[in-house]
């Protein structure tokens, strides 16, 4: 990373305060500590000094996007993620990640934001079972997943349609609260606008996704209910067992009318609130019919205070553990992985297509 350090280009412009990180922040990247995590188009770094540094916001500081030149094949896209996030943060959310600095150098990339420390929900889910002894009651689901419509919510105030809402894409913070981040897919559609683009990771397709038709927000409705689903049971409700064609044969048969299977155990509350955001119609969606205060008050909702909630005064069912300083324990480690290796060069007007960013 030193190399890479020269060439810093603030977020939001110099005049706006915080908009970029200082002089000890840079320091604190040049004596970085990395771990790798696997992300979908680009490595994930963690970046942090020995002593967990901390900007002059007090912000701790990780690198978790660097995708290569040579590897982004639409400009626009990259661009993209970066307007959307500097968008997310300016306006500012609890539950969505913030976007701190982007800097480049003659071959990557960089988006500088918040260190999330309690690692994702994937893994998560993954040690639930060892933790407690089953998977997540519906009172748990039930705090995890206001967080998320609470984001989702905010992000589409603003016309941004996420599109790739899954377990490895939302953080625990220390605190025990969610922070949802990668907005690799992130798109502005506006409030009723429509996109054509295939992307997003098949388990949490919606139907008119898989099918190539144009779609909105009304996506992430989709996507909640695969996440919630996958709270309560451990598994998305149309798992291919990582073949992809198979799940979107049971998408497709969703969307011709083949009814959800739920445990015995769940209420009929989260069955209806499933059975709602699962719904093939776009139109009639959980989250798109009535608006996002219709789903805020359906019952399975009931009793929760969404203020209380979003100023983060529940206590959370579970925290990770504290740690001291530049701590990864939380995250899967990948530090067996080889280093980025950039045997090419740009040109200069390569090299202009990323004057943006």
């Amino acid at each position: 990373m030193d190399a890479c350090l020269g060439s810093y280009f603030p977020l939001f412009g110099t005049d706006t305060p915080g908009s970029s990180m200082d002089s000890a922040a840079h320091a604190a990247l040049r004596k970085a500590h990395h771990d790798r995590k696997s992300g979908l188009s680009a490595p994930v770094y963690s970046s942090m000094d020995s002593d967990g540094f901390r900007d002059s916001l007090g912000h701790l500081l990780q690198a978790p996007d660097t995708p290569t030149k040579e590897d982004v094949h639409m400009v626009r896209h990259v661009l993209d993620e970066k307007s959307l996030l500097a968008v997310a943060t300016q306006t500012g959310h609890p539950f969505i990640v913030g976007l701190r600095g982007t800097f480049q150098d003659s071959r990557c990339l960089y988006l500088v934001m918040d260190y999330v420390a309690g690692g994702d929900m994937f893994a998560f889910l993954r040690d639930l079972p060892k933790r407690i002894g089953r998977t997540m009651p519906e009172e748990h689901a039930r705090f995890y997943a206001a967080q998320l419509v609470l984001a989702l919510e905010h992000l589409h105030q603003s016309g941004i349609a996420y599109r790739d809402l899954k377990p490895e894409n939302v953080l625990m913070g220390m605190d025990g609260y969610l922070q949802l981040a990668d907005f690799g897919f992130a798109k502005a559609v506006g409030q009723n606008g429509s996109t054509r683009s295939f992307c997003g990771t098949p388990d949490y397709l919606a139907p008119e996704v898989v099918l190539q038709q144009s779609h909105g927000l009304a996506v992430d409705w989709w996507a909640l209910g695969c996440v919630i689903y996958e709270l309560l049971s451990g598994f998305p409700p149309f798992y291919g067992h990582q073949n992809s064609s198979n799940t979107y044969r049971l998408v497709n048969m969703r969307a011709q009318g083949a009814a959800l299977a739920f445990p015995p155990a769940w209420s009929g509350m989260v069955r209806d609130l499933l059975n709602g955001l699962l719904q093939p119609d776009p139109c009639k969606r959980y989250g798109v019919a009535g608006g996002t205060a219709a789903l805020k008050a359906h019952p399975w909702f009931q009793g929760l205070d969404w203020g209380l909630v979003e100023s983060k005064s529940y206590m959370p069912p579970y925290k990770p553990k504290p740690s001291v300083g530049a701590d990864t324990s939380n995250f899967d480690q990948f530090s067996h992985l080889q280093p980025l290796q950039h045997p090419f060069s740009l040109t200069t007007a390569d090299q202009q297509l990323f004057r943006e960013f």
